[in-house]
């Protein structure tokens, strides 16, 4: 009798066993309680291991003009998105911000009353047939659809980004603890705060953080609003101070241990970011002035 029971709990065990594991695949793979995360293999002429539409060098219609050559491809579609407006990065949701410096391309644009990339009409409510009134497509580096979500939001995107290991690298958030004499929580070299450039607007005396960058950056005409003025407004709204350095003061560099010439030539950069005591915070060689935001966020200073 006692051999019966066991062996019907051992039944009984497997079977729920399979069923929980029927539902984690079922749910995409995720054991997370949010459906979104769901990846599908089909979506209208969606098909995972197809090219997207963009790839790299297609024309944006935004201040990028070009999709540049990424490690992997977001593309976010909203119902709630302004007709004809491509946003881009943390101009799509200031958590977009992290696929620059995870070296990603985001993209999103609205859904249109009739999309016929995808083979589909939307009805009245501005959603799919089948009810989804969002998309979040994955593509790898050569644009070949890894996943698709539907129902997905910008609130989901780093959860999606851990779903694809082999093209997203979240040591790439990861800044450095000590470069040349910088180290963090020590305080910024107060001699060198003087030989940056503060290009800060009149303003609120006491600043939350204040981000040193040094970089080849274009003068004149050529630094345009999107390449600068952009990113030093979003520093600006969040209550920060931006200062950069001009990279022909050589002694400045050989000081921080960086090589002038390839800053020069745009090889290398540096930006540092300091608490509001200017104490260091964050210290992020070789990284984009666009990555800002992202690199903002690693130390919940935006939200």
């Amino acid at each position: 009798m006692k051999r019966t029971l066991f062996v019907i709990s051992g039944i009984i065990l497997i079977g729920v066993m399979v069923c929980i594991a029927l539902i984690f695949f079922a749910n995409g793979g995720t054991s997370g309680k949010d459906g979104r995360l769901r990846a599908i293999g089909e979506f209208g002429n969606l098909k995972i291991g197809d090219k997207y539409f963009y790839k790299a060098g297609g024309d944006v219609g935004n201040a990028y003009e070009k999709i540049p050559p990424s490690r992997f491809y977001i593309y976010v579609l909203r119902n709630d998105y302004n007709y004809n407006d491509i946003c881009t990065y943390e101009s799509c949701g200031i958590i977009g911000g992290t696929v620059s410096l995870l070296r990603g391309w985001l993209m999103g644009y609205k859904l249109s009353p009739y999309e016929e990339e995808f083979g589909l009409e939307l009805n009245d409510a501005g959603e799919f047939p089948t009810g989804e009134s969002s998309l979040i497509v994955v593509a790898d580096g050569d644009s070949k659809i890894r996943g698709i979500h539907p129902n997905a939001k910008m609130d989901n995107l780093i959860n999606i980004l851990k779903l694809y290991p082999d093209l997203v690298d979240f040591d790439l958030l990861r800044g450095m603890t000590e470069f040349g004499p910088l180290e963090v929580g020590a305080d910024f070299p107060a001699h060198l705060i003087q030989e940056f450039d503060d290009h800060i607007f009149a303003g609120e005396p006491q600043k939350k953080f204040t981000v040193y960058y040094i970089w080849n950056k274009p003068r004149g005409p050529g630094c345009n609003y999107f390449e600068c003025g952009y990113h030093l407004d979003l520093i600006y709204s969040y209550g920060g101070d931006y200062l950069d350095i001009c990279p022909d003061r050589d002694d400045v560099l050989l000081e921080l241990g960086i090589s002038p010439s390839q800053v020069s030539r745009g090889e290398a950069t540096l930006m540092v970011i300091t608490d509001s005591k200017n104490k260091i915070t964050g210290i992020h060689p070789n990284v984009l002035l666009r990555d800002v935001a992202g690199i903002l966020l690693q130390y919940a200073l935006v939200r």
